[in-house]
């Protein structure tokens, strides 16, 4: 990562990976022009162009915009990469992730500078998110109004990827997001996930805040749409109950209990019922094949696949 210099060093970036998604982008900077800005923070927003095919750069390229934007570019598809180059190329003491079909609210911005700088011990915060469209399934949002404090492996899932912020401290500390998970990887999800466990890991705060706030314009509808997302989210849990046990890493295993228990109960609810547990038995199959994408990863990268903050 560059050293960032007094005189370049800005208070906020936001950081947005994209990937053939020339439309949703354009809404997200739409609504990112709406954000209410504090009296006199300093902030930036960097766009990375993830190797997309379609005419997400000269959209990019053409766009007029009062936005402070940068746009930078990661030649290898992949969502940890991508994040990874934006982080790189961040001056801002907060990073702000959000994905290119989302929509902040107004207030989105201002929200989370006021919660780090409510509680300067704050490391990790994500956020509120509310579905678009209220034809989309209603999935990948998280909706409770309740603060709460992070403090559990069983509890990470709370957090999710589209509305997380942190000190660029964290990364220093914790190292960036695994390029071995996540979209475009062969474990399809699961950096977020990842990303927050090890900041609980290094001991850091981590809290979710309802007042940030972002909508997901998913685009969901289909029963095809939501198996291929269930398969890829638990894909993505194997990968990551692999990693932590290959190496040995205790503190997953309440996550892994409490997935095994849930699912053991679903099968006997099954089975009592006289009906073929075929979704426990896809749990499990999908569950089984992240597992084994993640020992082929490691297998095939050495010890760098695990290398992030493991």
């Amino acid at each position: 990562m560059g050293v960032v210099t007094t005189a370049d060093a800005l208070d906020v970036s936001v950081i947005v990976c994209t990937r053939n998604r020339r439309d949703a982008l354009a809404r997200l900077l739409e609504a990112l022009e709406q954000l209410v800005v504090p009296a006199g923070l300093r902030w930036e927003l960097i766009v990375v162009d993830n190797a997309s095919t379609d005419d997400t750069a000269s959209m990019l390229a053409s766009r007029r915009t009062p936005l402070p934007m940068r746009v930078v570019r990661e030649a290898i598809p992949g969502l940890s990469r991508a994040r990874n180059t934006g982080i790189a190329a961040a001056r801002g003491d907060l990073l702000l992730f959000t994905d290119d079909d989302c929509l902040p609210d107004a207030r989105w911005l201002t929200s989370i500078h006021e919660e780090f700088t409510r509680v300067p011990s704050l490391g990790v915060l994500g956020g509120r998110v509310e579905l678009f469209d209220p034809r989309d399934r209603p999935t990948t949002t998280r909706t409770s109004r309740e603060r709460s404090e992070i403090s559990a492996a069983v509890q990470v899932d709370r957090i999710i990827g589209c509305n997380l912020s942190c000190r660029q401290s964290v990364v220093g500390t914790i190292g960036p997001f695994d390029i071995g998970l996540g979209g475009g990887t062969g474990a399809g999800a699961g950096e977020d996930v990842d990303f927050v466990y090890r900041s609980l890991r290094a001991g850091l705060q981590v809290e979710y805040s309802p007042d940030a706030l972002v909508y997901h314009n998913h685009g969901r509808r289909t029963e095809a749409q939501m198996r291929a997302l269930t398969r890829a989210y638990t894909v993505a849990r194997g990968a990551i109950f692999c990693k932590y046990l290959m190496a040995g890493d205790r503190g997953m295993l309440p996550r892994i209990r409490q997935d095994v228990i849930y699912h053991a109960r679903s099968f006997a609810v099954d089975v009592r019922a006289g009906r073929f547990p075929s979704r426990v038995l896809r749990h499990y199959y999908h569950l089984a094949a992240g597992a084994t994408y993640w020992i082929r990863h490691r297998l095939t990268h050495g010890r760098r696949a695990g290398s992030a903050g493991v």
